[in-house]
């Protein structure tokens, strides 16, 4: 993946934080990268792409959350690794 289209991928999600998804745009995204809307399709074959790519990020958020909290939860004798796998999503989630 190019590093353009992390950045662009990166404003979006500023983008939805801030403003939240109804103000989410390709053209709202456009602007704060500093191009014409027609630009975002040599980086994103469509807004589903784009979308898919923001839902991948996520996963793979998640999935490494839940990676270490599998870790932790291995090397701690004491602690229910139930409550580490739930405490790792409720840090992603939130």
């Amino acid at each position: 993946m190019s590093a353009r289209r992390e950045e662009l991928l990166d404003l979006a999600e500023s983008i939805i934080e801030e403003d939240g998804l109804e103000a989410f745009s390709l053209g709202s995204l456009a602007r704060a990268a500093g191009i014409r809307t027609p630009s975002l399709y040599k980086h994103f074959a469509s807004l589903t792409d784009l979308e898919h790519g923001l839902i991948s990020r996520g996963f793979t958020r998640l999935a490494s959350s839940l990676d270490k909290a599998g870790e932790a939860a291995s090397s701690r004798s004491g602690e229910n690794s139930l409550v580490q796998f739930a405490r790792a999503y409720r840090a992603y989630a939130l």
